[in-house]
């Protein structure tokens, strides 16, 4: 394990150590309990997508509109 500091407002330690008290767990366990919580909650990968295209078409980019254009509505879904 890392030892490392964390702060807390004076009403939360004392909610901490009283917590502490009731369940016989350490303040240290506690804390590592939330700690876990957390990063369980959090997103695995970063928010949003990035891709990227590569066409091998140096040109391609100056022609996406068009190579869009002539695609939409083919499946016959269009309005």
């Amino acid at each position: 394990m890392k030892r490392t500091t964390v702060y807390l407002p004076e009403a939360d330690a004392q909610l901490l150590k009283q917590v502490a008290r009731r369940t016989g767990k350490s303040e240290a366990q506690l804390i590592r309990e939330g700690v876990a919580h957390v990063l369980q909650a959090a997103p695995t990968r970063a928010r949003g997508l990035r891709m990227v295209v590569n066409s091998g078409d140096p040109q391609w980019a100056n022609r996406v509109d068009g190579e869009l254009a002539s695609g939409f509505g083919a499946d016959g879904l269009s309005q």
